[in-house]
């Protein structure tokens, strides 16, 4: 169990696991959609090219659509255009950090009810609790060790 997974179960919530979000089915259709299935878009905002490719071509692999962008200014700027299924948002950014930028995308997205999954290299209580603080509703730890 993931440190994110360990905090909810001692909070007394037993929803999903660590790198997974909620709402989503395997043929990458919102599973909480009173309509027909529809293609899952992500919003992932990620600086490094390198990590922009993995994420991208993992997700393609599974049908999901996936918009990318550098910084948080140009994230808002996305959420200006089209709300997407669910936004990924790196912990390190050129303009300042992913938590932050996480509380300025939950800010700017009102009412929606929208995933923020905080992507971090840091596995630790203090990165996991910053994250949520910040409104994000999971964190996942990025490994090059598969």
């Amino acid at each position: 169990m993931c440190p994110a997974s360990r905090r909810r179960a001692a909070d007394g919530d037993q929803g999903g696991r660590c790198g997974t979000i909620a709402g989503l089915s395997p043929d990458g259709s919102s599973v909480d959609s009173p309509f027909a299935p529809h293609r899952f878009r992500i919003l992932l905002v990620e600086d490094d090219p390198a990590w922009q490719h993995l994420i991208v071509e993992g997700l393609a692999e599974q049908g999901i659509d996936v918009q990318t962008v550098g910084s948080a200014a140009r994230a808002i700027e996305s959420l200006d255009a089209a709300f997407p299924s669910a936004v990924l948002v790196d912990a390190v950014l050129p303009e300042g950090n992913g938590f932050d930028a996480c509380t300025r995308l939950r800010g700017h997205m009102g009412d929606r009810a929208i995933p923020i999954v905080v992507l971090s290299g840091q596995d630790n209580e203090a990165s996991i609790e910053r994250a949520f603080e910040a409104g994000a509703s999971d964190f996942f730890v990025k490994s090059l060790q598969w």
